[in-house]
């Protein structure tokens, strides 16, 4: 395997003799490649998504050209990716070249309904080793549907690699056509896949260009983005508090030797430690531990993330932890009503920790997120302790990425002009909880958290940041 230093990996293979090609004769190099994807795909499907295999990356050995190998037959892999230095910087310019490829697949038409037709077409064709026949929703977000950052990827070049076909070979656009049909394709950049996260996003923003890319522009600015989620979310709460981070609003003491936890999130790195000091804190009484469902269950998942940081997975044992398999971004956090019921009766504090961690993607990502945010407002804003009721939320230094930093340090309370938001919607997202809490009129404390180091016992590090 190579892609050290590469935005992705590719293999080199050298075939068994009574299997050897030219690999510089296409046929047989399109040939030998699609007899190995079914193996591929099989590795892909276990592989990390930095880590997985295209077809235009299985590079192929030529017999001329065997790869050295030690006594005892070992291939020497550094010695032969110098050997194939050549090929490899090769397959690299091919496939950035790929969206000036005549072999590029065009849409029937460039409205928006003959793009999206394509769209769909192109991705699950990129997918297959991922979709198991499961068509790919036009409207749903990309990403929440199994797409990587490396499929991102490649869809751009063949959004690119259509418009530079079409243009060059006059399909689909008349001559005055050509010149915007080629400044559109220069339009369609790695983060426009990111801002316009679904097949019916993206194909009204390549529509749109494709038809004027002077004058046409696919969203409002990412402020704006930004005012209108935390407008649609904090419908229905008070007026926006300019209170200082973890002020109290109307708050009465919690008897603190009779606290009942409701913490989301705690199959993660920090939310394993929070499940750990929580389950013996002498003071807590009970702790609900609210996570999405997923193939394996929520105790397994407790159990593996404590085992892997050294935590005592005995205290998972505990009878005051209650697991909860639950969406909190459904109605009534995706908990049966006299579940609901028993959390808004019991629970006096909230500590919501769960959300996605991802960099590249864009503010309509997030917007379970967002939404799951607004549902626990919901629940503790019902509850029968709403006057004492403490919320604490994980929040991100990202939520600040844009600060000026001639205005000195970042401000310890809510800053209400969003444009020091923006940064990625990672970041986004988060300011816009934070505001969502500032309305909310709860006893709210949002903690901006940036690198997390090692915890207690062992001090190691979660494996994604290295």
């Amino acid at each position: 395997m190579f892609g050290r230093e590469r935005n992705q990996a590719g293999v080199l293979i050298e075939l068994k003799p009574a299997y050897a090609i030219d690999p510089t004769n296409e046929d047989d190099l399109v040939a030998a490649r699609n007899a190995l994807w079914p193996i591929v795909e099989e590795a892909n499907k276990v592989a990390p998504a930095f880590s997985r295999i295209f077809k235009e990356m299985i590079l192929i050995a030529s017999p001329n050209k065997p790869l050295p190998r030690a006594g005892k037959g070992m291939v020497m892999r550094k010695a032969a990716l110098e050997v194939y230095a050549q090929e490899i910087d090769d397959i690299y310019a091919e496939v950035d070249d790929a969206a000036e490829s005549d072999s590029a697949v065009l849409p029937m038409s460039w409205d928006v309904d003959g793009v999206i037709e394509w769209l769909k077409e192109q991705i699950e064709d990129i997918q297959s080793s991922d979709s198991e026949d499961t068509p790919f929703s036009v409207s749903e977000d990309f990403f929440a549907q199994g797409m990587d950052s490396l499929s991102a990827t490649i869809l751009r070049r063949r959004i690119v690699g259509a418009m530079f076909v079409a243009s060059s070979s006059g399909s689909h656009f008349d001559n005055d056509s050509e010149a915007k049909t080629l400044k559109a394709a220069q339009l369609i950049t790695q983060t426009t896949i990111y801002a316009h996260p679904s097949i019916e996003k993206l194909a009204a923003f390549v529509a749109g260009v494709v038809q004027d890319p002077e004058r046409f522009v696919a969203v409002a600015s990412r402020a704006d983005a930004v005012d209108a989620m935390v407008g649609k979310y904090t419908v229905g709460l008070g007026e926006t508090a300019t209170h200082k981070a973890g002020s109290s609003l109307g708050s009465a003491p919690v008897d603190k030797g009779n606290m009942v936890v409701l913490l989301t999130g705690s199959t993660g790195n920090l939310g394993a430690q929070i499940l750990e000091s929580l389950l013996r804190d002498g003071r807590v009484q009970k702790v609900y531990a609210l996570d999405r469902p997923a193939s394996v269950s929520l105790s397994q998942r407790q159990a593996e993330r404590f085992e892997d940081k050294l935590l005592d997975v005995t205290l998972l044992s505990s009878s005051k932890l209650v697991p909860l398999e639950c969406d909190a971004a459904q109605r009534n956090l995706g908990a049966a009503q006299e579940v609901y019921d028993e959390l808004r009766s019991s629970v006096t504090t909230i500590i919501h920790n769960a959300w996605k961690l991802d960099f590249n993607q864009s503010l309509s990502s997030f917007e379970p997120n967002v939404r799951a945010t607004r549902n626990l407002v919901a629940l503790a804003r019902s509850s029968a302790h709403t006057a004492s009721l403490r919320f604490v939320f994980t929040s991100s230094i990202s939520s600040a990425a844009s600060w000026d930093q001639s205005l000195g340090a970042y401000p310890e309370e809510i800053v209400l002009d969003s444009r020091y938001a923006v940064g990625n919607g990672y970041g986004e997202s988060k300011y816009v909880a934070e505001r969502i809490l500032a309305q909310s009129g709860l006893n709210a404390t949002s903690l901006r958290i940036g690198q997390i180091t090692g915890g207690a016992p062992n001090g190691a590090w979660a494996t994604s940041d290295w």
